[in-house]
């Protein structure tokens, strides 16, 4: 499992993060949280990122906060948050649409255990005429 520094890198305002999370109620998002925060673990980062994206987890939805935390993840080797990025630059969703950092994460992606998550990459890949 790889480890990254987290930090205001991508815009995320740790200190509304803090707030977020103790205000959630949810005991799970607060462990998980701790990984971000004492491991820099990837995996917790692509958690906290979803439950922005989606808001879930007590968090309140917040597609900045939750992009900012999947990019970490994703430069940090997070296979399946690589693959979140990559549709979000590949669809324009809270960033500006760019085939070419699009199909970059798709070839990282492209390196995951899940067979299904490489095919969906290269899928893209070759939509994006860029296999």
């Amino acid at each position: 499992m790889k480890h990254i520094n987290s930090g205001e890198q991508f815009g995320i305002p740790l200190a509304e993060v803090e707030d977020d999370v103790e205000n959630s109620g949810c005991d799970n998002l607060k462990r998980i949280w701790e990984k971000v925060q004492r491991e820099h673990n990837v995996d917790a980062m692509e958690y906290i990122g979803l439950a922005y994206v989606y808001g879930n987890s007590g968090l309140p939805a917040s597609l900045e906060k939750g992009i900012g935390f999947l990019h970490l993840a994703a430069q940090g080797g997070c296979t399946t948050a690589q693959h979140y990025i990559a549709d979000c630059y590949a669809y324009g969703i809270g960033v500006e649409q760019d085939a070419d950092a699009a199909c970059a994460y798709y070839r990282l992606a492209i390196q995951d255990t899940d067979a299904a998550l490489r095919q969906t990459a290269r899928s893209q890949l070759k939509r994006l005429k860029q296999d």
